[in-house]
């Protein structure tokens, strides 16, 4: 069983501005785009309902005038899926924690990504009564191939020391949350449980949490083939 680590604060962008951010929309595209043959016929209302509030509204009781918008809507829908590119490097902002420091090796080993996590997607839907996506997933996972990149942040003592307590409040409280920024590529979809298969290419780990995030201390890098 895969242990979920739930994507904080979508709709924020940082880090490279190359890469495209992956929030929901982008993950309901991209889900489409890798099932050969997907049946956009199937989720064309859900879609509508969803994206084209105004047009479900005005001709849902209109059977006639509603299968043309349904045909109007399949082509909106195709030409979304064709500008997404699947060969481009997308990104998510999460965070990861750092542990007690390692005094043999000289740095902080983190509680990051392993082969058994996922990072989930989700719609507001997911965790609200009051917003439906109309039988469109309320949610999706990203999985990833290759989390054995990321390692530890090694760091002297002294300057260890000092990272620390830039981390503590007046109450000696430590925050040892640190953001994120992963930026990966896709490679297949499941939709028995709506989940990626993605390869990181970079991580990008910053000073503090997400709302305070600082600079870059340490990344990762997957090394380039050829």
């Amino acid at each position: 069983m895969k242990k979920p680590i739930v994507l904080i604060f979508l709709t924020l962008l940082f880090g490279n501005s190359s890469a495209s951010s992956f929030g929901w929309n982008e993950a309901l595209l991209a889900s489409m785009k890798l099932q050969e043959d997907y049946a956009y016929e199937r989720t064309v209302d859900s879609y509508m309902r969803l994206f084209r509030r105004d047009v479900w509204t005005r001709y849902r009781n209109d059977e006639f005038e509603l299968q043309d918008k349904r045909v109007e809507t399949v082509e909106i829908m195709k030409d979304r899926v064709d500008n997404l590119d699947l060969n481009s490097e997308f990104l998510v902002n999460t965070e990861f924690r750092f542990l007690e420091y390692d005094f043999e090796k000289s740095e902080y080993p983190l509680i990051a990504l392993n082969e058994d996590s996922i990072i989930r997607i989700e719609h507001v839907a997911h965790r609200s009564h009051h917003v439906s996506t109309y039988g469109l997933p309320t949610s999706f996972d990203l999985s990833f191939t290759n989390t054995d990149i990321i390692g530890a942040i090694p760091m002297k003592q002294d300057v260890a020391r000092e990272f620390l307590i830039s981390r503590r409040d007046s109450r000696g409280n430590v925050n040892r949350a640190l953001s994120v920024a992963l930026y990966f590529k896709l490679i297949d979809f499941h939709e028995n449980d709506n989940r990626f298969d993605a390869e990181i290419t970079r991580v990008d780990i910053f000073h503090g949490p997400l709302r305070d995030r600082g600079s870059v201390i340490k990344s990762f890098r997957t090394e380039k083939r050829g």
